[in-house]
């Protein structure tokens, strides 16, 4: 991909403030892993209850914890403890603010292009627990400079970015 300087997008960080506009994914689905559970299976995860499918920018969600981010409410859960939330996406598109050239591939300035995330989902770990009479309320966080610098734009057409999320509990 070619940057100023000539440095390659696929051998060079990305930058953040010079490189992208938006990074825009679609969220059918929020789910919780029990405590202990298999994370690599899909038993141990319970769905939490979503209206509709969501469209978030990543880049517009806070980077600290402690002044917001996206909350993700466990109400309907069932009581006990939990270790990791996760969205599940069924598609991403980055929008670069200048043209990028990987190979024959380009990707225009201005434009929404399609982006890959690893598995559909995007995971963190987290620790909470459910009790009877209570809920519980978790705020995932974006790390947009940390994402960024994990986007592979490849010469065969595909971008594909694995985002980095933390997560803490709310008190109730």
């Amino acid at each position: 991909a070619a940057l100023p300087g000539g440095a390659a997008l696929a051998a060079a960080p990305v930058s953040l403030q010079d490189d992208v506009s938006f990074i825009k994914v679609r969220v059918t689905g929020v789910q919780a892993l029990r405590a202990g559970a298999d994370s690599a299976g899909e038993g141990g995860w319970v769905a939490l209850r979503l209206a509709s499918p969501a469209m978030i920018d990543l880049l517009k969600l806070p980077t600290d914890a402690a002044t917001g981010g996206l909350e993700v409410a466990g109400e309907g859960l069932a009581q006990g403890t939990y270790g990791h939330v996760r969205l599940l996406v069924d598609s991403a598109t980055i929008t670069f603010k200048r043209e990028v050239k990987v190979g024959q591939a380009v990707y225009a300035a201005g434009r929404e292009t399609p982006l890959t995330i690893p598995s559909g989902r995007i995971r963190t770990p987290v620790e909470f627990a459910v009790g009877a009479q209570s809920g519980a309320t978790i705020k995932l966080v974006f790390d947009a400079d940390a994402s960024v610098k994990k986007v592979n734009a490849t010469g065969n057409g595909r971008v594909t970015m694995p985002p980095v999320v933390s997560a803490r509990r709310v008190q109730d």
